[in-house]
């Protein structure tokens, strides 16, 4: 049952990326890649241009270009499905053993 679920979530997961700050994210870490530094003012909106701009992200999105760079979109979908089912899998993991799933309120007990 348990490697059917985790199935279910890796398959659920191989659908093409929706969110549109993923290629936002990947293009920055192309432009890290290129340019060897990571950006200090923003590089992409033209009324700040010379705003100071704190990348928070910038390593998540040089790995994120490496891998597009290795595999393409289909390699990004696959992470996504990976990370999914590994979160899934750890929360499995995490759950106290012969606790009912669920909120405690759903069982009987009271909220607080």
């Amino acid at each position: 049952m348990l490697a059917a679920l985790l199935a279910l979530t890796f398959l659920l997961g191989c659908f093409p990326m929706a969110d549109f700050d993923v290629w936002w994210h990947l293009r920055t870490g192309q432009l890290i890649l290129e340019r060897g530094e990571v950006p200090r003012t923003d590089w992409f909106t033209y009324t700040n241009a010379t705003r100071p701009w704190i990348d928070l992200y910038w390593l998540f999105q040089v790995g994120l270009a490496l891998l597009f760079r290795a595999g393409g979109a289909s390699a990004l979908v696959l992470l996504k499905a990976t990370s999914g089912t590994a979160i899934v899998a750890l929360s499995l993991i995490a759950r106290r053993r012969g606790g009912r799933p669920g909120p405690s309120w759903l069982h009987g007990c009271p909220p607080w």
